[in-house]
């Protein structure tokens, strides 16, 4: 049994209901900006529609905080939700679940200058409370918001109050879900401190039961080819942390003969500079290997030699720090 609540868990009837979504989606800035072209790829979006259509078919006010589109500095009005707001209509109504027009505030749909939320939260606020049942309101793009990246409490706070109390939270943001921003971070919490839900939509539960049984699904005598995508821009973003390297690895352990790993994206470049450089980096790692290997011969003999001066104190706390690098060691 999952340990997590999922769209399906919840009475949504009625109600009024955030959907954290992540539309990074790429634009073709040649078209207009009020031109559903302008989306190049809309996969985001419709991974997001069933999860939308039982809301709308549930008659829910749904607030739609779609996240951003590429990195804004300010009021880009380049970077603005006006066309993912558009495609999303277009898409609804191809499905035929549209029951009224998605909104978007504060409103450039007119042809007006796109503005942030945050810096407009009195229209923001007279827009939310114009929603009609079954109809969507999609937030302008959140990184128009510092405030929002840096999970500022009041931002997450006014975000919160539009749904008000008893409200539902649903994650759909598979792309961002791992970032610390407002949206994605504490607005789930105050809405459940104010009485109300936080639940994974229709997408983010499959994600979660198919990554999560993953080990075990690869593990199964008759499966199918399995392929992983490994990319993106970075390979690692802290030392320390679980790496796309680290997690390939393990995966890596578990495919068999047909199984095919895609290197695509800004990560590409990392693997090309490799394999142009092995030699060189194959000589530089013996040599910081032998750097390493001369260090721990010189820290043994110290060690050594603090024990036979009889210092009780030196000697105990080497003892704990070799105990201590020792499981370091067994646990990479």
């Amino acid at each position: 049994m999952h340990k997590f609540f999922t769209l399906n868990d919840l009475d949504v009837s009625g109600k009024k209901v955030i959907v954290r979504a992540a539309f990074d989606v790429p634009l073709d800035s040649s078209k207009n900006l009020l031109d559903t072209k302008r989306v190049r790829d809309d996969s985001r979006i419709r991974d997001v529609v069933p999860t939308l259509s039982y809301l709308i078919k549930n008659n829910c006010k749904i607030i739609l905080a779609a996240g951003w589109v590429g990195r804004p500095r300010g009021e880009d009005p380049e970077l603005s939700m006006a066309p993912v707001a558009l495609k999303l209509q277009e898409i609804l109504k191809e499905e035929n679940v549209l029951k009224h027009d998605v909104l978007l505030t504060p409103n450039c749909l007119d042809g007006s200058k796109p503005r942030s939320v945050y810096r407009n939260k009195e229209e923001v606020l007279i827009d939310v409370s114009k929603l009609k049942e079954g109809q969507i309101i999609l937030l302008e793009n959140v990184r128009y918001d510092d405030e929002a990246n840096a999970n500022d409490f009041e931002f997450a706070k006014f975000i919160a109050s539009l749904a008000g109390n008893d409200a539902i939270y649903i994650n759909e943001a598979e792309a961002q879900n791992h970032r610390p921003e407002a949206t994605v971070s504490t607005v789930p919490k105050i809405i459940v401190e104010n009485g109300g839900k936080a639940a994974f939509g229709l997408k983010m539960a499959d994600v979660i039961k198919y990554m999560g049984n993953l080990s075990n699904v690869l593990s199964e005598k008759d499966r199918g080819t399995f392929i992983f995508f490994l990319s993106g821009k970075k390979i690692e973003t802290q030392v320390g942390i679980t790496s796309k390297i680290s997690v390939t690895h393990s995966l890596l352990n578990k495919m068999k003969k047909h199984d095919v790993i895609v290197v695509q994206g800004a990560v590409t470049y990392t693997f090309m500079l490799a394999k142009t450089y092995i030699a060189a980096i194959e000589g530089k790692l013996k040599d910081a290997l032998h750097t390493i290997g001369q260090y721990n011969k010189k820290q043994d003999e110290e060690a050594k030699r603090i024990k036979k001066e009889n210092n009780p104190e030196a000697s105990a706390l080497i003892t704990e720090m070799q105990t201590k690098l020792q499981k370091k060691k067994a646990t990479n």
